[in-house]
């Protein structure tokens, strides 16, 4: 999945009504309008950096109709293009990758003595893993494993346009 804070409106409603079917359309507007409000961070003076690697497959998966699609591939773009996030993808080329057990985040503090921890999400619920534990390091170096396999972030980006202009071309 895209992460959440890079998803439109559009595709995030798309994936909780999906994900989070017991709850109400209410409770999923709440939940959308709250992951938006999240997304600020990467806009405020001083943002977080957001180093992020996308499966082709995410592209590619429709989430939504064509027009939340077409407007998540072509936000994804612009988000590429903002000086405190990467973006890269790892195409299909690539093929197998150690990303494949599941998809997780290493949050990293601006303070050497916070240690970085990983979070990771799933059907069960969600987990933080904290540095002193040998899964931060085993997340780590997979992390870097799947930068060096991944586009470069020039390319991911080309791929993102192309991607998204073939998908408003078959509408």
């Amino acid at each position: 999945m895209v992460p959440g804070l890079l998803q439109t409106g559009g595709s995030a409603r798309a994936v909780m009504s999906t994900v989070r079917r017991r709850q109400t359309p209410e409770e999923i507007d709440q939940l959308v309008k709250l992951r938006m409000q999240r997304q600020e961070v990467l806009r405020r003076p001083g943002p977080l950096e957001l180093w992020i690697i996308l499966d082709e497959s995410v592209l590619r998966r429709m989430a939504g109709s064509s027009k939340v699609m077409r407007e998540q591939l072509d936000y994804l773009y612009e988000a590429s293009q903002w000086p405190n996030v990467t973006l890269q993808v790892l195409a299909f080329g690539s093929g197998l990758h150690p990303g494949l057990g599941g998809s997780f985040a290493i949050i990293e503090f601006p303070e050497r003595f916070d240690p970085d921890v990983v979070y990771t999400e799933g059907v069960t619920g969600q987990a933080y893993i904290e540095e002193r534990d040998r899964e931060v390091k085993a997340r780590a170096e997979a992390f870097d494993l799947l930068r060096a396999a991944a586009l470069p972030p020039g390319d991911s980006a080309l791929l993102i346009r192309a991607i998204s202009e073939g998908a408003e071309e078959s509408t």
